[in-house]
């Protein structure tokens, strides 16, 4: 009995090789479809927060396709590779101040998250007194931090902070005289910390957030609510009006643009790249969670991540003023 003719090992083994090009080239589109869905489900919304990983990735996978020579899933994986790294682009975008001139001197801002647990004294302490800050909103501050911070007042000698055994606690420490601070509870009792403020001739409106991380279903579906919460009441606060902290979201998400859209503020990053902030200490994972957002009349005239301070989280730095239209 005779066999069939037998196919070639190197035609067999180029047969395996266009299967796993075209299997690599829909991982891809998996990876790029889940990004598109992160309303549909929590666990599709944690993948839009690694848009530059997904970007490197599928640029790679593309590359070596193209190497392969496997044309066609090179091209379309390079596609997908654009498509994944399209909503980066404002971010090096540049701004500029239309029919507008600062008006008054710059505020100088900073949100860090100090991690519960961190009890480095200084590195955050040094930095803030060199970069001249004169308003601080801290998460997770505990106890131990409450208490540490009280020792800063020759710096900065009005604070409020209300902190917890847990890591959601708040508080800011300014220069000058805080009107009307309070905290307000958002859903699922997380606390933000409102207040006011005059410095450079203006009134100054703060709001300090920290909703919950998507950890699971249910923190996810807490985080969500409390960022919806936080969209209602900024569009009750006056206005030049910052808003800052530890959002546990990134502008990759659509959670993030539901955000600006309903609130009218404005990313301080735009045009000033992607500025990651946390896990500290782990650049390739880094993502940017901690945001600082302003309202359309103020001009941000510098936006920085500051160095470790003992934390899981970087610090960010702004200095925004008010603008005033340029009278003809």
């Amino acid at each position: 009995m005779t066999s069939g003719p037998s196919v070639p090992l190197a035609a067999r083994h180029s047969r395996y090789e266009r299967w796993a090009a075209w299997a690599l080239c829909g991982a891809v589109g998996l990876g790029t479809l889940a990004r598109f869905l992160g309303r549909v489900h929590w666990l599709l919304e944690l993948t839009t927060h690694f848009a530059v990983q997904s970007l490197v990735l599928a640029a790679l996978a593309a590359l070596l396709l193209a190497i392969r020579r496997h044309r066609w899933a090179a091209w379309m994986t390079l596609i997908l590779a654009l498509m994944n790294g399209g909503g980066l682009w404002p971010l090096y975008q540049r701004v500029s101040s239309v029919n507008a001139v600062a008006s008054q001197p710059a505020l100088t801002l900073v949100t860090a998250n100090v991690l519960s647990s961190n009890r480095d004294r200084t590195s955050l302490r040094e930095w803030l007194i060199q970069e001249q800050v004169e308003v601080v909103f801290l998460c997770e501050p505990d106890e131990w931090w409450e208490a540490e911070v009280t020792r800063w007042k020759d710096h900065w000698p009005y604070q409020m902070t209300a902190s917890r055994p847990d890591n959601f606690g708040v508080g800011i420490l300014s220069r000058y005289p805080l009107i009307e601070p309070r905290v307000i509870a958002l859903a699922h009792d997380n606390p933000a910390l409102e207040c006011r403020f005059e410095a450079h001739g203006v009134r100054w409106t703060v709001l300090g957030l920290h909703p919950f991380p998507p950890r699971g279903r249910r923190y996810s579906q807490g985080r969500d609510a409390q960022l919806r919460g936080a969209a209602a009441h900024i569009q009750t606060l006056s206005h030049p009006l910052i808003v800052a902290g530890d959002l546990n979201t990134t502008s990759s998400s659509p959670l993030f643009g539901d955000l600006l859209r309903a609130t009218d503020l404005r990313d301080s990053r735009a045009g000033r790249g992607l500025q990651p902030s946390w896990p500290a200490g782990h650049p390739l994972f880094q993502i940017p969670i901690d945001h600082v957002l302003v309202s359309s009349d103020l001009q941000v005239h510098d936006r920085q991540v500051g160095p470790p301070i003992g934390s899981d989280h970087l610090p960010v730095l702004v200095r925004v003023s008010r603008i005033a239209p340029v009278r003809d």
